[in-house]
């Protein structure tokens, strides 16, 4: 101590600093105080530091190193302080811990901010990367022909297998990176493949069953309630509006099984024939997005010399619009965009309805419908519409068959800026769809069906001729069909020869647009018995003007060339060895009126043939319809094919006869040919014509893929 007391001041106070913090380490407290508190603490006053209370009031700015609170200065103006106060205040929480949590924290937060960042920045590489690959325009799809029968399902298997290598390929990618980022993809894809995908997966389900409800309701009722009160019409209607609601893989689904006569009653499949998109079209904000990424590019203007940012169709799949490219000024260009997210919704749904189709597979006498076989067909048949590029390579094999040909025509390709989610394909413009030619059809055969002036018959046979003979030659040629010939799908073009130019749209529209306005215009005076002698006059000015809308719609036909243009081609037909050997036999059978073998082959050669029941029966019916049709051919009355098959199909569904989807496909573009072309040609033998040109023709070759 008394060391102490010949200390300076200064000494004095750095002793005093050393002996707080030998006090905190001793009591496990952090002591906190003023110079004032510690000198009315006691302990200057009990002589333990007598010159303690000189020396820390000559030493003002050594204070200003401790923390001052309020607390602090009311315990300064307390001149009653003891040790017990000096502890009580060191027994206040640190903020010198304070301050560590906070830097604690911060520093935490920053790892945090750097590996997500990092992580971030790791997946948009792997993302650009993968999209280049997945996506960039890179000419055509290869077909695998070496796991494949045909070259549709090359293109199918070969599409799918990129998938699977780029969805592959993302997730080995991370493997080379450090620890922490190796396992946050790995805890991610563990994740979205068992917990996140079968969450959107059961909640889809549970949409589904809010939308299917009405059906699954009304069901029951049709069995037992009668006709008159609910009729399967009825129900079928239900059935349709819910597919519409139901998004675009139910939309296809009701499409395809309006095409499957074999499985299905025929009344449910004219309704379902009636079903049409209605999908709400997406933004152009998607579009251009989809547009750089896929051609890689910043701005539109580096590849459109013009693009319309109003859609001109909308589908289950995809929108379309119209531009025209830089590279090509001289046609216009349709541009098919999908739309997003129609992936991951048709994923969803294949998978629902897979589930379905093998639980319904265990009901009894409901193994003869095969409908977990269908299902893999209809999800062939939508993977096919999801990849745009092998609508390209139709495309392209369509114009290599038919390039010589100067009726038909396919629209032309783009190869280079194709890609899985975008199609560009050439518009075909100043046409006529065959929706507007069976209406102005009608204008031309004095605007009765029943009544046709047969002298109109030969400009009709102008258009019906080329295009039968198109169908005949994918099918009995080519072996690759145009699987969705309906009426909106076939365009008309008329090619001036003199003038060598096509009639404008616009102008064959007004035409018929100012008929129909004049025959609107002569029904509304038709019922009127007194008229003066103006409106008579009016009345043969209006019939006046309809004959010489008339005409000009005649001399379109007479002395213009038709040329047949065949658009969406994404759905052909295409026979394997197997099924194009028994559909060659089949059709000899039939050719020779043999109906019992025909019988006998179609179950024979059925995709489940033990299946089938009263096989003698069936058989029986065959020969039966072939004789009717040999009577009428010996009579030479026209045969009506669709008829023909329509029965047929109506006899395979009774016995229970599962014919393979392809075979079946083939069937229904024959009748939709045949309902368009007896529109043309009344006298049409369908039936007739096919014997003929697989006679001169023969059936091509029969090609391993």
């Amino acid at each position: 101590m008394l060391h102490y007391m010949n200390m300076t001041p200064t000494m004095q106070c750095s002793m005093l600093k050393n002996t707080y913090r030998l006090f905190s380490i001793r009591t496990g407290r952090t002591v906190r105080c003023t110079s004032s508190q510690f000198l009315n603490s006691g302990l200057t006053k009990q002589g333990v530091f007598p010159r303690l209370n000189h020396t820390l009031h000559g030493t003002r700015n050594y204070t200003k190193h401790f923390y001052t609170t309020n607390n602090h200065k009311e315990a300064h103006k307390n001149n009653n302080a003891t040790p017990q106060t000096l502890v009580k205040s060191a027994s206040r929480p640190s903020t010198l811990g304070s301050v560590y949590y906070l830097f604690g924290a911060f520093g935490v937060s920053c790892v945090g901010i750097f590996l997500y960042y990092r992580y971030e920045r790791h997946q948009h590489i792997l993302e650009h990367d993968l999209k280049i690959n997945r996506t960039s325009p890179q000419g055509f799809l290869q077909p695998d022909l070496s796991h494949s029968d045909t070259y549709e399902m090359g293109l199918y298997v070969q599409s799918q297998k990129e998938l699977e290598q780029s969805e592959r390929a993302k997730r080995k990618r991370f493997e080379n990176s450090n620890f922490i980022i190796k396992y946050l993809y790995r805890f991610r894809y563990w994740t979205t493949d068992y917990v996140i995908e079968p969450c959107f997966i059961v909640g889809r389900f549970f949409r589904l069953l809010f939308i299917f409800t009405p059906v699954l309701v009304t069901f029951p009722l049709v069995s037992v309630l009668p006709s008159q009160l609910f009729s399967y019409d009825q129900f079928y209607s239900i059935l349709l509006f819910c597919l519409q609601k139901a998004g675009p893989s139910f939309i296809k689904l009701g499409q395809w099984a309006a095409s499957r006569t074999d499985i299905f009653d025929e009344k449910l499949c004219m309704t379902l024939g009636h079903l049409h998109s209605n999908v709400k079209p997406h933004s152009w904000k998607y579009t251009e997005k989809t547009l750089c990424e896929n051609l890689q590019i910043d701005n539109l203007d580096e590849v459109f010399s013009e693009i319309n940012k109003t859609p001109i169709g909308c589908g289950a799949i995809g929108q379309v619009y119209l531009g025209t490219l830089k590279s090509d000024l001289k046609n216009p260009i349709a541009l098919k965009i999908v739309h997003p997210k129609v992936h991951k919704i048709i994923s969803r749904d294949l998978k629902i309805i897979k589930f379905f189709a093998n639980v319904i597979d265990h009901i009894p006498t409901m193994e003869w419908l095969s409908l977990p076989q269908e299902a893999e067909q209809f999800a062939f048949f939508m993977q096919l519409q999801l990849d745009f590029r092998i609508e390209c390579c139709n495309l392209w094999k369509f114009n290599s068959q038919y390039k010589h040909s100067r009726q038909i025509k396919f629209p032309k390709y783009y190869p280079d800026y194709t890609t899985r989610d975008i199609l560009f394909e050439e518009y075909i413009d100043n046409g006529v769809s065959m929706e507007k030619f069976l209406d102005m059809k009608k204008i031309l055969a004095n605007d009765d069906q029943s009544d046709i002036d047969h002298n109109m018959v030969p400009l009709f046979k102008k258009i019906s001729d080329p295009f039968i003979d198109c169908f005949l030659d994918m099918l009995i040629t080519y072996d690759f069909i145009h699987a969705d010939l309906h009426p909106g799908n076939v365009i008309l073009k008329f090619w001036d020869p003199q003038h060598k130019e096509y009639v404008s749209q616009e102008k064959i529209n007004d035409l018929l647009e100012k008929y129909h306005a004049c025959q609107e215009t002569v029904e509304k005076t038709s019922h009127i018995e007194s008229e003066s002698s103006a409106e008579s006059s009016t009345k043969r000015e209006l019939y006046s003007k309809k004959d010489q809308l008339k005409e000009q719609l005649i001399q379109i036909l007479t002395e213009y060339e038709p040329k047949v243009c065949l658009i969406d081609v994404g759905l052909v037909t295409e026979l394997n060895k197997r099924n194009r050997i028994n559909f060659i036999a089949l059709f000899n059978a039939l050719a020779q009126f043999d109906g019992i073998k025909a019988g006998n082959l179609m179950i024979e050669r059925s995709r489940t043939p033990e299946t089938a029941i009263n096989k003698d029966e069936f058989a029986s019916k065959v020969n039966k319809l072939m004789q009717l049709v040999k009577k009428r051919t010996f009579t030479l009355g026209s045969i009506s094919i669709g008829d023909l098959l329509e029965q047929m199909l109506s006899m395979v569904r009774s016995h229970h006869v599962r014919m393979e989807g392809d075979f079946v496909s083939v069937v229904v573009a024959i009748l939709l040919l045949e309902g368009i072309g007896k529109q043309l040609d009344p006298d049409l033998d369908l039936f007739a014509r096919f014997v003929f040109f697989a006679h001169v023709y023969g059936f091509g070759e029969i090609y391993f893929y």
